[in-house]
């Protein structure tokens, strides 16, 4: 399991790691995580605006075979191009 306590903080986790205050591949290994579990559901609520958010969304697309039933709370999807 991943512990989250690393990312229970006010300062930014990307600033924390410049700084070497955690360790960046579990860093990255949770966000890899977080992405997949994201575009392995079944219906999705995010924001566009976030470039993770938006490749989660990429990524369940592609992987379904078909755009899955989304809400965005800010902006409409734009697919890539």
């Amino acid at each position: 399991p991943v512990d989250r306590a690393v990312f229970d903080s006010g300062w930014w986790i990307d600033h924390r790691a410049a700084y070497g205050l955690v360790d960046r591949a579990e860093v990255a290994e949770s966000a890899l995580l977080d992405l997949l579990l994201l575009a392995d559901c079944d219906y999705f609520v995010g924001t566009f605006s976030s470039h993770f958010s938006s490749a989660a969304f990429e990524l369940s697309t592609f992987s379904k075979g078909f755009v899955p039933p989304y809400v965005s709370v800010d902006c409409p999807w734009r697919p890539a191009r």
